[in-house]
């Protein structure tokens, strides 16, 4: 049985997206920040800030980011018998989540953070950051004094006309495997490289100045390369 180039990225696209751990779990928690996060977070951040300022914190800050990041790679290079191209695909895909509260007391800094974004865990950290706060205060030798600012609420997000996540991976690959063909047209070229590189974040920020700024940040970038004999 023959298998085209076209079927085998298909096949490597299908099985490099089924290996990828807690894809399917990413995309609905995305999803689900995605249509309602201000009441979510608002709610996890004001845990960390009330239980800051009980301690004795004259400022607190928390932030909570998701971050999601996918690299696609393709390698084409002629068969040295056939001189047909050889597509040699590559797919990486990684996800954190996490929080970090920041506190002065007494004039001293003092963080903590921890990957399990939950209610207890929130006020855990924010102690364990007075905790190092008052630590820290051996040490300070001159007290921070933080310029006044006034209290901000936005929400940003990165123009874009398509999410580049919502594409599949077998349309990058074929996008990529185009690209390759092209220019491995060139007279000497024997390789192309080609890659797409995605990232997005997700960030909320509160604090007790009264701010609450999310930010939804794409980023995208391509990139190819190729060798050629002299």
């Amino acid at each position: 049985m023959t298998v085209t180039r076209r079927e085998f990225l298909k096949t490597c696209a299908v099985g490099a997206a089924a290996s990828l751990p807690g894809l399917a779990a990413w995309e609905e928690a995305l999803a689900a920040a995605a249509a309602t996060p201000d009441p979510v977070y608002r709610a996890l951040t004001a845990v960390a800030l009330d239980t800051a300022r009980s301690l004795g914190a004259t400022y607190a800050d928390m932030r909570v980011c998701r971050y999601r990041a996918q690299q696609i790679f393709l390698r084409s290079q002629p068969d040295p018998r056939t001189k047909a191209l050889n597509h040699v695909p590559g797919v990486n895909e990684s996800s954190r989540f996490g929080f970090g509260v920041r506190v002065l007391v007494n004039g001293t800094w003092g963080f903590a953070a921890s990957p399990k974004v939950e209610k207890d865990e929130v006020a855990r950290i924010a102690r364990e950051a007075v905790g190092v706060a008052k630590a820290n205060s051996a040490l300070q030798k001159a007290p921070v004094q933080l310029a006044p600012v006034k209290a901000a609420e936005a929400v940003w997000r990165t123009p874009f006309k398509k999410d580049p996540f919502t594409l599949s991976v077998g349309e990058k690959l074929a996008f990529l495997q185009a690209v390759n063909e092209e220019i491995c047209k060139a007279p000497k070229v024997f390789n192309a490289r080609s890659f797409l590189t995605q990232r997005t974040e997700h960030k909320f920020f509160a604090s007790t100045d009264g701010s609450y700024i999310e930010q939804f940040i794409q980023q995208i970038i391509p990139g190819s390369a190729c060798t050629a004999s002299c």
